[in-house]
């Protein structure tokens, strides 16, 4: 693999990361911190190495933490049932 390759690999990764733990992130600012030219050039990098645009790959990360979130949040308010003691 060529050193251009493993940048452009750990440079997808580190935006793959930051866009699935904070999904509501601008995407300008994530491309400018990640050193892209502008937010086309992110993109365009983003959809070759995921095979989906980054905002596409933000609103699936978004719905999938409300749907985590959710089974989080019954779970934690589910009433708790007693056994009967066998004394």
């Amino acid at each position: 693999m060529s050193p251009k390759a493993l940048a452009r690999l750990i440079r997808f990764d580190e935006a793959h990361t930051r866009l699935w733990n904070a999904p509501r992130q601008s995407l300008t600012t994530l491309a400018y911190e990640l050193g892209y030219a502008d937010q086309a050039h992110f993109s365009r990098e983003f959809r070759a190495l995921a095979a989906i645009p980054p905002s596409a790959f933000a609103a699936e990360a978004r719905a999938w933490r409300k749907r985590h979130e959710d089974v989080a949040f019954v779970q934690a308010h589910r009433p708790t049932e007693t056994l009967p003691s066998r004394a």
